[in-house]
């Protein structure tokens, strides 16, 4: 009979983001009841500090009464950890209520829990900093027919891509899995999607469940873990209620205003066409202005409807160059001189084209002059 683990990952409950977060962990807990989930394994971060994880302990509690008699497994990562704390500063999630089915496993090295009803072993390893003494752990014999490890840290060996803007790492040698013997390895702590095989044994993060941190592109993610007669296989689950996080680049003309657009407004109103509400959004401006001024107003407009429309919006400007700036260099002075004078023909004939195109040709320029002195 096959049995589904239901895997989640660094949801960084927060009380900065209560309501955000809150929302997500209510909808993973409705795909762990949809999809029939046996047992649901949180692999650290589920808080995003210690101070959170007091904060909303209770909120967090609440949640998972939906769930019912389903188990809910959970070890702690480096987040709910912070500011020094150790593994007896868990306080209300460390207490077994009765009624509850969340079990918060905190012993040392390792718990070995065993669900009821189910031909799987849990091997939790709640965070440690350091996990080079793992030849010397005391193994019991396996018991059931699967063994499925909980580990928080960064698997050596792994790839992994995107941005990374943790301070803390613990490294895990793959051989730990092999020794433990392990059929599937629950991790957390990197939050981007990836999985990997050290002999029978399958490693796999799901991500990371919301966008906690700019740069955390594609969907947010739970797995579903099925073991059967064919082994071990991973489903995708898709989290809506996370958002996600897109950079756009916004080019501007030489008045300051969007190119591709008459004015804020309608940027914005394009921008919220293709995105939702629980998106972070991240507008970069640039190209080649005759004034800052306008620019400093685009972007005040920018922030203040955008920021009513998205969970997260920033606008970065660091990459608009004011025309002026550069008119002071010989080679600007020189290509200012041909420029005008051809400017000043094509309107003086009237031919819309040739203005149109030395506009252009004034503009591409201009970028190529300001790249070429970067790099000097």
């Amino acid at each position: 009979m096959a049995i589904k683990l239901f895997h989640a990952a660094d949801l960084h409950l927060s009380r900065s983001e209560r309501d955000y977060s809150l929302t997500v962990l209510e909808e993973l807990v409705y795909h762990c009841r949809r999809l029939g989930a046996d047992a649901w394994l949180l692999c650290g971060d589920v808080f995003d500090t210690h101070a959170d994880l007091m904060a909303l302990a209770d909120d967090f509690r609440a949640h998972l009464r939906e769930l019912g008699e389903v188990p809910v497994l959970m070890i702690p990562g480096n987040h709910e950890l912070s500011g020094g704390k150790s593994l007896a500063d868990l306080g209300p999630l460390a207490v077994d209520e009765p009624g509850s089915s969340l079990r918060l496993l905190v012993e040392a090295p390792y718990t070995l829990h065993l669900p009821r009803g189910l031909d799987v072993e849990v091997l939790a390893v709640p965070f440690r900093r350091g996990y080079g003494d793992y030849p010397d752990w005391a193994l019991p014999p396996r018991e059931r027919r699967w063994r499925v490890g909980m580990l928080h840290g960064v698997v050596n060996g792994m790839s992994y891509t995107g941005e990374s803007a943790e301070s803390e790492h613990a490294v895990i040698d793959p051989d730990l899995f092999t020794r433990l013997g392990l059929h599937y390895a629950a991790l957390g702590h990197i939050h981007v999607r990836g999985e990997a095989r050290f002999g029978e044994c399958l490693a796999h993060y799901p991500g990371s469940a919301r966008v906690w941190r700019r740069g955390e592109t594609g969907p947010r993610r739970a797995s579903l873990v099925v073991l059967d007669d064919d082994g071990v296989r991973v489903e995708a689950v898709d989290i809506a209620a996370a958002g996600t996080y897109r950079a756009l680049t916004v080019p501007l003309d030489e008045q300051g205003a969007p190119l591709a657009h008459d004015n804020a407004k309608a940027l914005l109103q394009a921008l919220g066409e293709q995105q939702g509400p629980q998106d972070w959004i991240r507008l970069e401006l640039g190209g080649f202005v005759e004034a800052r001024t306008a620019v400093d107003s685009l972007r005040r407009s920018l922030e203040r409807r955008g920021s009513r429309m998205f969970r997260r919006f920033e606008v970065a400007d660091d990459e608009v160059v004011e025309a002026e700036r550069l008119r002071g260099h010989p080679l600007v002075r020189s290509f200012y001189a041909g420029w005008r004078r051809r400017h000043a023909e094509a309107l003086a004939a009237g031919d819309e084209a040739e203005v149109a195109l030395l506009e252009r040709v004034r503009r591409l320029s201009l970028e190529q002059i300001h790249q070429r002195l970067a790099e000097q």
